[in-house]
């Protein structure tokens, strides 16, 4: 952007930081699909410009869509995930969740914040940003779904991760456990959310010396 441009101040200025929105969301949406279809993500430099680009556009949310600019936040903060960025991936979905927060947004777009956002704060080792972010979910979603409904299992799954990664032990097992309960009340042991809980539950108790215990969960009898 030219110093002109910064100066106009009319009409030409905001199709301009429109356009720029516009044009840096099709490109992020055209690697987010395409990660999402083959798996396949930004090389480094790409996904550094990427970020680049998004970080000096923040001025031009009043001339975008709130839910489009949380939109790219969001795509753009999955594709620093999965590229290990994750620093960056919780700046940017936390920029996105806030911004659904202010708008109001959809309750399933805000779930998904946050479970990004408790993701890229336990994979770098920040845990008490984790666990205090992980509660606000958990919160939120027994408010849309109630304390029984697989979700929770999810969730409270989650708060177990980041509890063992610490070495709270007491914590991190009543957590796999109300996960595991939440999947029986709701008829859901056998899903694959159930599964990876049974698994990381038996890691869990192998390591504490309870071996028979580790195989009784992971048998799922």
């Amino acid at each position: 952007m030219s110093k002109q441009d910064c100066e106009s101040r009319g009409a030409g200025f905001m199709a301009s930081h429109a356009n720029q929105f516009d044009n840096l969301r099709n490109v992020i949406e055209q690697h987010f699909e395409r990660y999402s279809t083959e798996g396949k993500l930004c090389d480094e430099e790409l996904l550094s410009v990427l970020n680049g680009k998004a970080s000096a556009l923040i001025v031009s949310r009043e001339v975008t869509s709130t839910q489009q600019y949380a939109d790219m936040l969001y795509s753009l903060a999955l594709l620093n995930y999965e590229s290990a960025s994750y620093d960056q991936s919780a700046r940017l979905v936390d920029g996105a969740l806030k911004i659904r927060e202010e708008a109001g947004g959809p309750r399933a777009d805000l779930l998904l914040d946050f479970e990004l956002l408790v993701l890229s704060y336990n994979n770098r080792g920040r845990f008490a940003e984790a666990e205090s972010a992980a509660h606000s979910w958990l919160r939120m979603a027994e408010d849309e779904f109630g304390v029984d409904h697989p979700y929770i299992g999810k969730v409270t799954f989650c708060l177990a991760q980041i509890y063992r990664k610490q070495g709270r032990k007491v914590e991190a097992e009543q957590m796999f456990l109300r996960s595991l309960s939440t999947y029986a009340k709701t008829n859901t042991l056998d899903s694959p959310d159930a599964a990876v809980t049974r698994t990381a539950y038996g890691d869990f108790l192998r390591v504490t010396g309870r071996n028979e215990e580790a195989k009784q969960i992971e048998s799922n009898d």
